[in-house]
């Protein structure tokens, strides 16, 4: 069920790219390029090869009909959950591919991108940080996830209704895991 809801939460967000790329004007490019930078190894790897799938399944449908008469064409990149391998890998893309339009994958690796997409003025969406942080305004960035202040106050919540009164809560040391932490203990 985690898997199916990954798959259409990224159909949607590729929806939503194909959108923005329709109001642009067409340039010379034959394909739209989109840099999908991923956890495809390492602790996190299963999240972002579901993304993977995920997202070359939208892929699938959306070159079902050109935009602009162009293919959606999407560029990996591994970020091993790992913030300097991520921006490596965004200037890379960006640099070498010319792509204007990215993915990202997990609170740490979005944090470290959004200074990069806002100065290159370059889309990035995040489809899995879950850190309050991850709230700029009026800028090139967006998330899809929903954010640590939901999950953790409903995981809260349920524990207070079961009647427990006192817990332990055992965290990673990262964006993901303070932003849980926190917002947990605000709400227990």
């Amino acid at each position: 069920m985690k898997k199916s809801k990954i798959f259409i939460g990224i159909i949607v967000i590729l929806v939503i790219i194909v959108s923005i790329l329709l109001i642009l004007p067409s340039k010379k490019q034959e394909t739209i390029k989109v840099g999908a930078i991923l956890q495809l190894t390492g602790t996190g790897s299963q999240y972002g090869e579901w993304a993977q799938q995920g997202i070359e399944i939208a892929k699938e449908e959306i070159n079902k009909e050109l935009i602009n008469g162009k293919k959606l064409e999407i560029i990996y990149e591994d970020s091993q959950g790992k913030v300097p391998i991520a921006i490596s890998a965004f200037h890379k893309l960006r640099d070498l591919q010319d792509v204007k339009f990215f993915i990202t994958q997990s609170s740490d690796v979005a944090l470290s991108i959004v200074p990069l997409s806002n100065e290159e003025k370059v889309i990035q969406m995040e489809i899995g940080a879950t850190t309050p942080l991850y709230k700029i305004e009026n800028d090139f960035t967006f998330r899809t996830s929903i954010t640590a202040l939901q999950l953790a106050k409903e995981e809260a919540n349920f524990i207070s209704k079961i009647g427990i009164k006192k817990i332990g809560y055992l965290y990673t040391n990262d964006e993901y895991g303070q932003g849980m932490k926190n917002v947990f203990k605000e709400s227990f």
